[in-house]
């Protein structure tokens, strides 16, 4: 079982099979990372708060292949695990300018010196502290431990419905959101009957938009004198 205490208040969780580092080219980014520009603004996106937000928000990727990185005050790799990353930051990390904190460029980097890392294990190591994880073992281990595990998917139970902050001083809440190919119908049969589908409506939004579209309705009830 993951130990909690790792873990920020707000946790987004990103599945994707199509983010690549095999033939990783900082001149062609789009082609030779299968998107991983992509996963940059999703990092960017999240990780930005406004100056009264008062969560903690983190940030899971199961990209392929998977690993395993932290990001905290500054830019600093730090974990590594062939299981999946994570990405953190305390409430006033990104301030209202988060591009004058950390380019795009220095966080394909990171990423990039992560892949180098697992495919050459000969390279000196860049980290310190590991954690087994993969996807289905870290939603069951947050359903197990009594986290509220929220689906984005167009069929589900509209968002502005659901009162999913009630106790978010005190739990945690955890969001999976796919990337551009969605989830298989497969995938979603792996996954604990208790993790419920939640739906932005039909329209198709970037994962980016989606992690800010549910960040605003979160700091939104948390500043109930500020209107929608």
């Amino acid at each position: 079982m993951l130990d909690l205490g790792v873990f920020p208040k707000i946790i987004f969780i990103m599945y994707s099979s199509s983010i690549k580092f095999e033939g990783y080219d900082l001149h062609n980014v789009p082609t030779s990372t299968g998107r991983a520009d992509m996963l940059i603004r999703v990092i960017k996106n999240t990780l930005y708060l406004p100056d009264d937000y008062n969560f903690e928000i983190g940030f899971l990727l199961f990209p392929n292949p998977q690993f395993l990185l932290e990001v905290q005050q500054k830019l600093q790799v730090d974990s590594l695990n062939e299981k999946g990353f994570l990405i953190s930051a305390k409430s006033n990390y990104f301030t209202k300018n988060p591009y004058t904190i950390v380019s795009e460029h220095e966080l394909l980097q990171a990423l990039y010196n992560s892949f180098e890392q697992l495919t050459n294990p000969s390279k000196e190591s860049l980290f310190d502290k590991y954690i087994q994880l993969n996807f289905y073992e870290c939603i069951f281990s947050f359903v197990e431990q009594g986290i509220p595990v929220y689906i984005l998917s167009e069929e589900g139970t509209p968002l502005e419905y659901l009162n999913l902050f009630q106790n978010a001083q005190q739990d945690r809440v955890c969001f999976v959101v796919g990337d551009q190919i969605g989830f298989l119908n497969v995938d979603l049969e792996a996954l604990p009957k208790s993790v419920f589908p939640i739906s932005l409506g039909k329209t198709s939004f970037l994962g980016s938009t989606t992690i800010t579209l549910i960040k605003w309705i979160i700091w939104h009830k948390q500043n109930s004198t500020h209107k929608l």
